[in-house]
């Protein structure tokens, strides 16, 4: 029997992180440096590993997910500092 859209769970995710909940395990140090991480493996690849049609699709992926991850952090950062600066009292006159 399939699950109904109603059966999927909707978390809130400003309300989870005002909880103190984490949602990654990694030290930070190493979150942070995950995308450059994933564009070092893409140029090890082919050296390890010689060029191939499957080494060439792993470094295009690893490229892929390092930008798209360096573009989302950065879009989340905007919106954070967006409501940062919306949650800050106006200076009275």
């Amino acid at each position: 029997m399939p699950l109904s859209a109603s059966a999927i769970p909707v978390v809130n995710a400003d309300r989870v992180q005002q909880a103190g909940v984490k949602f990654m395990w990694f030290p930070e140090w190493f979150y942070e440096r995950l995308p450059f991480l994933y564009l070092a493996a893409a140029g090890i690849c082919p050296w390890l590993f010689g060029i191939s049609p499957p080494i060439l699709l792993s470094v295009a992926l690893l490229v892929c997910a390092s930008l798209l991850t360096l573009s989302w952090r950065r879009a989340a950062r905007q919106v954070a500092a967006i409501r940062a600066r919306r949650r800050r009292p106006m200076p009275k006159s």
